[in-house]
C-alpha cells in the first residue's frame, strides 16, 4: 500500500500523531470556553432556569462547533502530515534509490546529500557513505589478494603441466619418471601450502 494508509508508514503515524494534537487542543479549547461560560453565568444575577438554558445554548454550540471542527482537524493533520513527510522522506527515497543502485562494479559512487534534507539525513547520509568507503578499500583488498593469489598458483602450475606434458611427449627411463613424478609432488606440496 503505496500510496494508502498503513499503520506501519512514517506518514500514517505523522496523521494520527497531528490529529490527535489538533483534536486534543480543540477540546481543551472547547472545555475552557464551558468553564468560562459556567463561571459567567454563576456570576450573573438571574433565575436558575435562564442559567441553564444560557449554558445548554453554550454547550449545544459547542458541541456543534466540534462535530464540524473535528473532521477540519483531521483533514488538515492529514495534509499537513503529507506535506511534512513528502518533503522529510523524498530525500529519504532518493538515498534508498542511490543505495540500491550501487553495487561492486560502482563502489566508487557516494551518496550525495541534500541541503534541504537536515541533520538527521545528513548523518545518515555521512554514515551510508563511510560504510561504502569501508565497503570499498575492502572489495580492492580482495581483488588485489586474488590478483596476488592468482599470480602465485600460476607460476608453479605452469611449471608442473610443463614438466608433465615433456615427459609424455617423449619416452623416459623409470628414474626419470621417478624424478619428474617427484618434483611435480614437491610443486603440488608448494601449491597446498600457498592453498592453505
Amino acid at each position: 500500500m503505496a500510496g494508502g494508509f498503513e499503520l506501519r508508514t512514517v506518514r500514517s503515524r505523522l496523521t494520527l500523531w497531528f490529529a490527535g494534537v489538533l483534536l486534543a487542543a480543540l477540546a481543551l479549547f472547547s472545555g475552557t470556553v464551558y468553564v468560562a461560560a459556567v463561571a459567567a453565568e454563576a456570576a450573573e444575577d438571574e433565575p436558575e432556569q435562564e442559567k441553564a438554558r444560557e449554558l445548554d445554548i453554550v454547550r449545544t454550540r459547542l458541541l456543534w462547533a466540534l462535530l464540524v471542527s473535528a473532521p477540519l482537524a483531521f483533514v488538515s493533520a492529514g495534509l499537513g502530515a503529507r506535506l511534512l513527510s513528502r518533503r522529510a522522506l523524498g530525500v529519504l527515497s532518493s538515498v534508498v534509490r542511490t543505495a540500491n543502485a550501487l553495487s561492486l562494479e560502482r563502489l566508487q559512487e557516494r551518496i550525495a546529500s541534500d541541503p534541504r534534507a537536515g541533520g538527521e539525513v545528513d548523518e545518515l547520509v555521512a554514515a551510508l557513505n563511510a560504510m561504502l568507503d569501508r565497503i570499498e578499500l575492502s572489495a580492492s583488498a580482495l581483488r588485489r589478494f586474488i590478483a596476488d593469489a592468482a599470480h602465485e598458483l600460476r607460476t608453479p602450475l605452469a611449471v608442473l603441466m610443463s614438466e608433465l606434458e615433456i615427459c609424455l611427449r617423449r619416452p623416459r627411463s623409470e628414474a626419470a619418471l621417478r624424478e619428474t613424478l617427484a618434483s611435480a609432488l614437491e610443486g603440488l606440496a608448494r601449491l597446498s601450502q600457498l592453498v592453505e
